[in-house]
């Protein structure tokens, strides 16, 4: 079973949002203020890695986390 990794928590329920749709959604929105400045790609990086340290301090593998991530559905159904 995989393991799925949780990026936030609703304050209002407590619904979780899972650490590949929080980062696949950062990067969107990341690429496209970058985008103004001629860094899009790069934006979309940057909104890519930004929280992985909320599950690499757990001492994972990063290359199990890396694969967990960027194996995500979110990322081919959002084009990141």
């Amino acid at each position: 079973m995989k393991k799925e990794f949780i990026a936030h928590r609703r304050k209002t329920d407590g619904e979780p949002q899972s650490l590949c749709s929080h980062l696949s959604r950062v990067a969107v929105l990341s690429g496209k203020f970058a985008f103004k400045i001629g860094l899009k790609e790069a934006g979309r990086l940057i909104g890519l890695l930004h929280d992985l340290g909320k599950v690499l301090h757990r001492k994972l593998s990063s290359s199990a986390v890396l694969a967990s991530v960027f194996s995500s559905r979110y990322f081919t159904i959002n084009g990141v």
